[in-house]
């Protein structure tokens, strides 16, 4: 079932692991994620190899282009470990 239309094609009403995605063919997009098109669009390049797209607010479902950065997979994975050891704080042994 489609969500709403966007200039990518249409928008799926489900998510596959958090992330909106695209459902119809047009210009090659069906099955992309939104949050790539969008930032790909803000860029106006493809995302680099070894580069993701990351939300700066953590919010899958905020895909303003202003959420969006085009990040190295190896900052990514530093920066979410960053920020797991936030929130997860090891036990403590009495």
């Amino acid at each position: 079932m489609v969500v709403k239309k966007t200039e990518f094609g249409n928008l799926s009403k489900g998510t596959r692991n958090g992330y909106k995605y695209i459902t119809t063919r047009k210009e090659g997009n069906h099955g992309k994620c939104y949050h790539r098109l969008v930032l790909e669009k803000k860029l106006g390049r493809p995302i680099k190899d070894g580069y993701v797209c990351h939300h700066l607010d953590g919010n899958r479902e905020n895909n303003d282009e202003n959420n969006l950065i085009e990040i190295s997979e190896s900052e990514h994975m530093r920066l979410h470990n960053i920020i797991l050891g936030f929130l997860i704080k090891p036990p403590t042994f009495r």
